[in-house]
């Protein structure tokens, strides 16, 4: 069995992992489908969008050809870049585990396939910008995602964003995630990875794509991390 509080650096998810960003989140891709005429949505529905860039679920879920995803994307992140982004509830205790991971000496890391923009504003949100070493990023578009498998995906370009930035031996790094994109992510790189049964995926959706290892709350995941 590995030992994961050997690991050097911790990559978190945001969306599911840190962060529950249902509210926010939500009302945006509500607004920006009502805007085609598309009402009276379901949050269940939206549950499956918690992941993927959001321009490929447009796509996927509504059948939008890509200039219309490209339209409702912009429409849904005007309306989160003013009022969803602060509509949000970090996860109860993840605070402790993302805290006590900086004084074991762990580097921090945020590989979420948000827009760093808003990452980074989430972050200083709920005070915790001060424990992250980086702050990963690729295209802002989100065009990557649902590639052939020789094609890196969108979630797999974010962590080799981190990976570059910092010199990072993947052997010596943890990715921390909540749906199959982390976890595929990871395996893309050979990089372990814990998947979290407390946000969007599914332990049993986590495991068939090949998580290390699940747990199923956030004192779990600090057990596991810190003993």
């Amino acid at each position: 069995m590995e030992d994961f509080k050997q690991k050097k650096y911790l990559l978190f998810d945001m969306d599911g992992t840190i962060i529950d960003p249902k509210g926010g989140l939500f009302d945006c891709i509500k607004l920006a489908l009502s805007k085609f005429g598309i009402n009276d949505i379901n949050d269940s529905s939206l549950q499956k969008w918690v992941g993927p860039p959001t321009r490929d679920s447009f796509i996927k879920f509504y059948g939008f050809s890509e200039s219309d995803a490209d339209i409702a994307v912009n429409l849904m992140r005007n309306a989160y870049a003013t009022k969803g982004i602060s509509n949000n509830t970090l996860y109860h205790n993840i605070d402790e585990v993302i805290k006590l991971a900086k004084m074991n000496g762990k580097q921090v890391v945020l590989a979420s396939s948000k827009p760093k923009v808003y990452a980074l504003d989430i972050l200083k949100q709920h005070s915790l910008l001060e424990y992250f070493t980086y702050v990963g990023d690729a295209d802002f578009d989100g065009k990557f995602a649902e590639q052939p498998d020789n094609i890196m995906s969108h979630k797999a370009m974010v962590i080799l964003d981190c990976m570059n930035a910092l010199s990072m031996d993947v052997k010596d790094a943890l990715m921390i995630g909540d749906t199959i994109f982390d976890i595929e992510g990871a395996n893309f790189h050979k990089m372990h990875s814990v998947g979290v049964g407390y946000g969007y995926g599914e332990i049993k959706e986590l495991k068939r794509a090949g998580a290390t290892i699940t747990v199923q709350s956030v004192n779990d995941l600090q057990k596991l991390l810190f003993g």
